[in-house]
């Protein structure tokens, strides 16, 4: 039967609903426990090998530098996901 306000007839539409992604973010979480797992490992690594010969104001800057490429790294990737995620969203196919 055709939707008169569409165009489309009853099936297509069906059809249409069925196609979608279900939208289940599994990599981005994985990523982001992954990427904050791997910060804090680096910074571990910097506290007991690498900053002997860094006064306090240094060590303060390694750990704000490795946090916000971290924050960087993870909020990118989900304003990707998010982005690719749009389209389903807005039902555009």
């Amino acid at each position: 039967m055709l939707n008169y306000y569409s165009g489309q007839a009853e099936n297509e539409k069906s059809w249409n609903i069925k196609k979608h992604r279900s939208g289940f973010p599994l990599v981005p979480i994985i990523v982001s426990i992954v990427g904050i797992l791997v910060g804090l490992i680096l910074i571990l690594f910097f506290a007991l090998f690498w900053s002997k010969g860094y006064n306090l104001f240094q060590d303060i800057v390694v750990l704000i530098a490795t946090l916000f490429i971290t924050a960087l790294v993870i909020g990118l990737m989900w304003l990707i996901w998010g982005r690719n995620q749009w389209h389903w969203w807005t039902r555009e196919y």
